[in-house]
Order: structure tokens, then sequence, then C-alpha cells
């Protein structure tokens, strides 16, 4: 089954590349005059580093609280080489389990690292449809609703998401839902795999709701989890700026967010074919041709692919953890 799931995922995103490609017209790649502006792409570049390096730190306070010491320098490495094989896996999850595993294997208590990127992903979430929905406000303010007639629809939609999740974050450290949710497990609890089952995901949601009590240490991760999403806006802005299209910077602002949500969706390879079709899809409100913004979508997607390769190098020459101690 999982062997179907991965090979029906590389032919929707061939298969949605191939559809983007054969429906955009040259025309539009030809009105791009990059004249000077092409060393708009370091700074991209650095924007990357930068951005999977604050992954790392945001992370590495998460794992303090739980008294798991680790360098922010092999924190990075670990962090570049789980999604380095994340190019391979499911969206997120993949390279959580290797990265989760890495750390696990250097001798602390796989619970414990479980919980920290289960909190990780989840106030990483809240964060993103947090600034989706200020982002759009501010375009609403800015621009009024003349650019895009799905504007309110689109916002509202951010909003319901956004305030169902906060509903289900505080239940999610309620131990009374918890014993609620675990009842099913009593009925069927008399085999043992089950029953060893239950003993994991206990063990790991009470180390997951210890983090109640380091609200200062969550706290700020949320903040710079909120900074975080500032690094591929910026960086989608310097590469359009590079290939010379001509764009807001505020437009970015808002359909960034909304980007990085949708590549989520674990349906293909690394987002390929959901994350250009995105970038089509958005920037079509705001008068951009199609093929001006599937050159951009595959543009920035390229960018997150090169920053991340040093993974594949580390784990080359040291395993899941990098040999980091002889870098």
């Amino acid at each position: 089954m999982k062997k179907l799931f991965f090979w029906f995922r590389i032919l929707l995103s061939v298969s949605l590349m191939a559809l983007l490609i054969y429906s955009v017209d040259s025309i539009g790649v030809t009105d791009i005059s990059y004249g000077n502006q092409l060393w708009f792409i370091l700074p991209a570049f650095c924007l990357g580093v930068g951005d999977r390096i604050l992954m790392a730190y945001k992370w590495n306070i998460l794992l303090k609280v739980k008294n798991i010491y680790i360098s922010l320098k092999e924190l990075t490495v670990t962090y570049l080489i789980a999604m380095f094989f994340g190019l391979f896996l499911p969206a997120t999850v993949g390279a959580d389990a290797v990265r989760a595993y890495a750390v696990a294997k250097g001798g602390h208590k796989t619970s414990d690292v479980i919980s920290s990127i289960v909190v990780e992903r989840v106030l990483g979430l809240a964060a993103l449809l947090f600034f989706a929905m200020a982002s759009i406000a501010l375009c609403i303010i800015v621009f009024e609703e003349t650019f895009a007639v799905t504007v309110w629809p689109l916002l509202w939609t951010v909003i319901v998401i956004l305030a169902v999740f906060l509903i289900l974050v505080p239940l999610s450290v309620n131990r009374s839902v918890f014993l609620y949710l675990s009842r099913p497990f009593k009925i069927i609890s008399k085999y043992r795999a089950v029953q060893t089952l239950k003993e994991k995901i206990g063990t790991v949601y009470h180390s997951y709701i210890e983090y109640r009590k380091h609200l200062k240490e969550v706290s700020v991760f949320f903040l710079l989890s909120l900074l975080e999403n500032m690094f591929p806006i910026l960086w989608s802005y310097c590469l359009a700026l590079a290939l010379g299209i001509e764009i807001s910077f505020l437009y970015f602002f808002m359909f960034i967010p909304l980007v990085l949500i949708l590549r989520r969706i674990p349906v293909s390879i690394d987002g390929i074919g959901v994350h250009q079709g995105a970038f089509v899809y958005f920037l079509s409100f705001v008068g951009i041709p199609n093929s001006q913004s599937l050159l951009l979508g595959i543009v920035t997607h390229l960018l997150t692919i090169i920053v991340i390769l040093p993974g594949g190098l580390f784990y080359a020459y040291g395993g899941l953890r990098g040999r980091i101690e002889r870098v």
C-alpha cells in the first residue's frame, strides 16, 4: 500500500507539472528582464540558510525543556539531513521521523523527542495560520478587495481553520479528553500489541502535556515561529526581483503563507506541482502572467532544495548524526 501511494505521489507531481507547463505560454517568460538584478539570488540563498538555522534553534528550545542538550551546530546538521530525506518521503512527516530517530539514537528518551516535535508542529502550524490571517487582513486594508474577488472567502476560511485549531490545542493538553478518547482501547486491550501501543502513546502524551509548565519557552518558540514565516516571504520576493518580475512585496506577504499551507498537504513528492500550482493560482489574482508565476514557483522550490542538499553530504559522510564532531 505504501509503495502504491508513493508511486501515486510521483504520478501526481509529474501530472501537475505537465499540466502547468502545458497551460502556460512562453510569451510571459520572454518579457522577463534580468538586467543587473541577478545578485538578489545571494540574499535569497542566505535567507534560506538562515531559515534552516532558525528552525534548529527553535527546536533546541523545546528539547532543552526535556533536558536534551545538543549544540545548535549539531542540531542544524541533523535538521538538514532529515529535510534531505524529506525530499523523498511524505511532506513533513517523513523528515520528522528521521530527525526523531536520529536524536533518540543518541541516547535520549524517544517519547521526549517525539513530544518536542509534536509541539513544534502544532505551534508552528498555529503561527502560520495566524500569520496568514494577519497578512490577508493587511492586504485587504492596503489594496481593499479589488485585486481578488475571492479574498473575503479566503480570509474567513483561514479564520475558521485557526479558530478550530485554537479550540483543539487546549483540548489536546486536557487529561480528561485523553482518557475519554482512550476508552476504545479498553475494549481491545486484551491484545498485547494494542496494550503496547496504548502505553507508548500514553508516554508520549504525558511528555507532551508537560510543556504546559514551560509557558515561557513555548511563548518564545511561538514568537520565533511568527518571525520564521517572514523568511520564505523575503526570499521569494528577492527571487522575483532577480527575475525582474514586478510585484508588490505585500502580495508576497499575503500569498506565501497560503502556499506554505498547501505545500504541507502530503499528496505529492516534496510538494512538487502543488507548490508551483499555488504560485500560478494566487499570482494570477494580481495580473502576473502564468508563465512568470510558474517560473518563480520553480525557482523558489529549487532554492529550498539547494539549501538542504548539504544534508545529503552530511549523511554520506557520517550517517544520521552527520559526525558533527568531525565537521
